[in-house]
């Protein structure tokens, strides 16, 4: 049977995105989903099964009918997660998809579920551990990492996948092409966490990072490789790894 696949949704409470179309109401909540992923999930040969905002009881007895579970990209964390203030001119977080996932992540990462974990979900991962992470790569000295108006399928530089680690299982090499549409980033590693990969042109920028402690497939991911599944055979061996661990 094909692993059914946990992803986890964006929120909105302005009514939708579907508006201009006549759909949706002021004040209406939506629980939202980028098609990528559903293609990613389905081309690597899992079903895939968006998870809502709901109530913790509900949300952990949904979670725990998947064979696997991904937490999503989207809007930046509260930067009390990880001990910080706000910086200036900093985006406002998503309290309700905060105060959701947190609590998820916590309770997948105590179980043998295969987790992978993309963009905001990354720092979700390190933030959930202890980690921290920087607000602003550009207001920190770093290279900006977010290329606006490159379409998301395209690759914008490289990763450097470091030796020894899952995602290098994974991928089989020493570089591969990532995409980019992220300001923020892993800055202190959490306790337990391993860097996986960095950008190649400033190694301060992490693009992954594993928890080696724990049995199960576990990899956070800065860039989308679920947007790049059917140009670079690395993101798409990302997903069938993911699946293969799901299935067994």
């Amino acid at each position: 049977m094909r692993p059914l696949i946990g992803i986890t949704a964006n929120y909105t409470d302005n009514g939708g995105p579907f508006r201009e179309l006549g759909i949706g109401a002021p004040g209406q909540r939506w629980d939202l989903l980028p098609e990528d992923y559903i293609r990613a999930v389905e081309r690597a040969g899992g079903l895939p099964v968006i998870l809502p905002l709901t109530d913790p009881e509900t949300a952990l007895a949904l979670a725990g009918r998947m064979d696997g579970i991904v937490f999503s990209g989207g809007s930046d964390l509260d930067p009390s997660l990880y001990g910080e203030s706000p910086i200036e001119g900093a985006n406002p977080p998503q309290a309700a998809r905060d105060a959701h996932e947190l609590p998820l992540l916590r309770a997948v990462l105590k179980g043998a579920q295969p987790l992978l974990c993309v963009c905001r979900g990354c720092q979700l991962l390190n933030a959930a551990l202890g980690g921290t992470l920087y607000q602003d790569l550009e207001k920190a000295g770093l290279p900006p990492h977010s290329a606006a108006g490159r379409p998301l399928g395209q690759a914008a530089h490289r990763a450097r996948v470091l030796p020894g680690t899952l995602l290098e299982q994974l991928v089989g090499a020493a570089e591969i092409p990532v995409n980019s549409f992220h300001h923020q980033a892993v800055k202190s590693p959490a306790p337990g966490v391993r860097i996986a990969a960095v950008d190649t042109d400033c190694e301060k920028v992490v693009e992954a990072i594993e928890l080696p402690s724990r049995p199960a497939f576990t990899l956070g991911v800065q860039w989308h490789p679920e947007a790049l599944v059917g140009s670079e055979p690395s993101s798409l061996a990302i997903w069938q790894g993911f699946l293969r661990a799901a299935g067994r």
